[in-house]
């Protein structure tokens, strides 16, 4: 894994005012292993990932720092902008964000 998922790991939970023992907690896990993942010494699995994910309210992408953008919502409208900045028009009234999809 990346060294900069320990940082980001780290960074979400000081963001939300938890303590490494009240993280741990609410994430399942022991305070020794959630100061593990923070620290790079022990990698995580899959599913621990997407727990933290949902747990923070960020995408996976984000958490392994391979995006800068936090959640789905906002790449799709970064997506719909780029799609519009070569044209004069507007997104369309046809053109809606639903629960992270694009209709």
């Amino acid at each position: 894994m990346d060294k900069k998922f320990p940082i980001i790991l780290t960074e979400l939970r000081k963001e939300k005012g938890l303590s490494q023992k009240e993280a741990a907690t609410k994430l399942g896990i022991s305070q020794a292993l959630l100061s593990h993942y923070e620290k790079g010494i022990r990698e995580c699995g899959q599913s621990f990932l997407i727990k933290v994910a949902d747990f923070y309210g960020v995408t996976c992408d984000y958490l392994l720092g391979r995006s800068k953008n936090r959640d789905e919502l906002n790449i799709l409208a970064s997506e719909i902008l780029s799609d519009n900045s070569g044209s004069d028009s507007a997104p369309t009234s046809k053109t809606f964000l639903k629960a992270g999809t694009l209709v």
